[in-house]
């Protein structure tokens, strides 16, 4: 068993090996879906308003309380935003992120302030600049949406691409990908350019798709067949792309996903934030499907929160426990099969090639197995308890390459980025 005075370190594919650490040490997570800014909109949307007619609340009637925040941020703002977010999220075992980035303002100056703050707190950063275009099928850009827009369509989009890659530090664990941002936003012959464009230098590729069941009529209407099954069946999805939520498709559509070798996306805390609807991620398992995990809208950040809250909507679903067990696998423990998921999933998606071997992996969380409610517990049952139980209380370092950036919960720059982000609330 795991205490303070015998360390014990994770070697993915099963088991355990000693360690020098005094804990339970973890390869570091992949955050692989992020919008930064939205974490300003934390207590701010949870009022009940209602739609237009006396309908609910959904995720539209959210959305413009979003495009009313986007629209008031600047590159200045956004770093300081975004350092203090990714500080967090390095607190909780969260080292690299993917930052689906489309609150471009015009320009490139808001994608380069977000890979300062990712260098300056020492987070790993996927900056995916998003392609946005169109309302809806076949629709103009609202003005509430110029903050997404880049002006010159695709060429436009290209030029800002081109200039962010010339930022981008490798060196810092920074990587530049693709994003369409949704069927919805980006028309098929303007998806067909942009990716004869950057398919050559091999980019990650995330797209939003069947979120929402408004999302899928609407598409289904415009191109005669439902969100994901039209990707599959019109573009080039491999293993290098990301399908973010997929939340509402078809059993066909669900086992084509599954062998196309694309990772599954998956947002659980913002997801139940705006009533997406659950996931069948059992069936997606048997069939051979990833996934990995992500804070979108910043709803929560930490990852054991987020696979925590995996396990459960399924648990609610089909009224059983220990659902996500390893049905790949004899793996008992659920703990270890949703960490080790996420990991594969996490970093296939961020463009970071497959989890590095255990002796050799510089980013890794230490967990207390000393906490008293572990007396006597195994490194699996500490695994569980991270997730299922204890979260955050149990991070005591965060380590990323040869530098211990978290002690007992907390960044070293967290008072700095407290003092900043006061900065931009502060009417």
């Amino acid at each position: 068993m795991a205490t303070r005075s015998q360390g014990l370190r994770m070697v993915p594919g099963g088991g355990w090996e000693e360690s020098r650490w005094p804990g339970l040490v973890l390869p570091g997570l992949c955050n692989l879906h992020s919008h930064a800014f939205q974490v300003l909109l934390t207590g701010r949307t949870q009022e009940r308003g209602g739609g237009p007619g006396g309908a609910p609340d959904s995720f539209w009637t959210w959305r413009e309380r979003m495009y009313a925040l986007a629209s008031s941020l600047g590159p200045d703002e956004l770093e300081k935003v975004g350092a203090w977010l990714y500080a967090r999220m390095l607190a909780h075992g969260f080292t690299h992120v993917v930052e689906f980035h489309y609150l471009h303002q015009g320009g490139a100056e808001m994608g380069a302030a977000l890979l300062r703050a990712a260098k300056r707190v020492g987070m790993g950063i996927t900056l995916l600049p998003v392609l946005y275009l169109h309302a809806g099928p076949g629709e103009e850009l609202a003005p509430r949406q110029a903050p997404f827009a880049l002006p010159g369509g695709v060429e436009g989009y290209l030029r800002v691409y081109e200039e962010l890659a010339s930022l981008v530090e490798p060196e810092a664990d920074q990587v530049l990908g693709f994003a369409p941002h949704s069927l919805r936003a980006v028309a098929p012959e303007e998806l067909e350019e942009a990716l004869r464009a950057l398919l050559p230098n091999k980019p990650p590729i995330h797209i939003h798709i069947a979120e929402q069941r408004r999302e899928v009529e609407e598409i289904q209407a415009a191109y005669g067949a439902p969100p994901v099954r039209w990707l599959l069946e019109n573009a080039p999805v491999d293993s290098s792309w990301c399908l973010v939520h997929a939340t509402h498709l078809g059993a066909g559509e669900r086992k084509d996903l599954a062998g196309s070798g694309a990772t599954l996306g998956l947002c659980p805390s913002t997801e139940a934030d705006l009533g997406d609807g659950v996931f069948p991620l059992p069936e997606f398992l048997e069939e051979g499907g990833s996934f990995g995990i992500g804070t979108d809208g910043q709803v929560g950040l930490c990852p054991a929160q987020e696979l925590r809250l995996l396990e459960f909507e399924q648990r609610l679903r089909l009224e059983e426990r220990n659902v996500l067990a390893g049905n790949r696998a004899p793996r008992t423990h659920v703990g270890r099969f949703l960490l080790e998921e996420a990991l594969g999933g996490g970093r296939r998606a961020a463009g970071l090639g497959p989890p590095a071997s255990e002796r050799g992996s510089s980013d890794f969380i230490l967990l207390d197995s000393g906490h008293p409610l572990l007396e006597g517990a195994g490194p699996d049952q500490v695994l569980d308890a991270w997730i299922f139980h204890l979260g955050a209380e149990l991070v005591r370092e965060v380590w990323k390459g040869d530098k211990c950036l978290v002690q007992e919960g907390r960044h070293a720059l967290q008072e700095d980025l407290d003092r900043e982000i006061r900065e931009v609330l502060r009417p």
